[in-house]
């Protein structure tokens, strides 16, 4: 028997924590509007992650993005791919334009931000199907869901303090003119965003560009604000569309519920027992 309703009722939190600990395996969709998110879990794990949402990239994208090939690579890839008919990645691994682990790091990049994309659109309505979900083991490594979890309930957390600082997806940033700002933000991912932001460059182009993914590059962007590193050049307003998805990312989530404090744990226990 499956499982419908709203996220207003149990939240995205909610039901995967009650897939994790049931172990389920089946497909949770939810739908708000036009967009639609399908995410696939094998004995509680989750092993698939998809939208329709107008936008998203393919794989070739996802590579570029995040700086597995160039652009002259991928259009030499989908000449080929045309000719010959094999899946992009596989083209690109016989081409010797990247190693196979390189799409399985991509994928697992998509799979990731894709489901916690979800924990952004609260008031969505969802099914959990027991139906198959299909995937490649030799690409794809099932993600714990504690991880999901918990990530989901940090960004949701952190989200409204990093869209304050980063001023929307329009605004441009520059360095600090000063001679000696305070910088107290040196990991390799703050020096890349720093080295991304120009001038010229919107926040959204900073995303598009990071390879990171829409939260993590305004979370060290934000970093960066508030160490002064950077300055704003150019005032915005317009929301931020997550790269991976294409989904619109609520600056404001509506009532973002926390993880049930057993989300952590160790315990194998049945929170909810569904009819499931």
């Amino acid at each position: 028997m499956g499982l419908k309703g709203t996220f207003k009722d149990f939240s995205v939190s909610d039901i995967i924590q009650l897939i994790h600990y049931q172990k389920k395996s089946g497909r949770l969709t939810a739908r708000k509007g036009d967009s639609v998110w399908v995410l696939g879990f094998e004995k509680g794990k989750l092993v698939h992650a998809s939208t329709d949402e107008r936008g998203m990239p393919r794989l070739g994208e996802i590579l570029l993005r995040q700086g597995y090939i160039d652009r002259e690579s991928l259009a030499g890839a989908l000449r080929e791919q045309d000719e010959k008919g094999l899946p992009l990645g596989q083209m690109l691994v016989k081409m010797g334009k990247i190693q196979e682990e390189d799409i399985g790091h991509a994928l697992s990049f998509q799979l990731q931000e894709t489901a916690l994309n979800l924990f952004f659109h609260q008031d969505s309505e969802y099914m959990f199907e027991r139906l198959p979900v299909k995937y490649d083991p030799s690409l794809i490594t099932p993600i714990n869901t504690e991880f999901i979890l918990m990530e989901g309930s940090r960004r949701l957390d952190e989200w409204p303090a990093i869209a304050d600082r980063i001023n929307g997806a329009d605004a441009v940033f520059e360095h600090n003119p000063e001679e000696k700002p305070r910088r107290n933000s040196s990991t390799d991912s703050h020096n890349r965003i720093f080295e991304l932001v120009d001038g010229t460059r919107t926040v959204e182009g900073l995303v598009r560009n990071s390879g990171m993914g829409v939260f993590e590059t305004a979370r060290l962007l934000g970093d960066l604000v508030m160490d002064r590193a950077v300055v704003l050049a150019v005032e915005g307003s317009a929301s931020l569309r997550d790269p991976v998805t294409g989904n619109m990312l609520d600056p404001r989530p509506h009532n973002p519920q926390p993880v049930a404090s057993g989300a952590g744990g160790g315990g194998g226990d049945d929170p909810g027992g569904l009819p499931w």
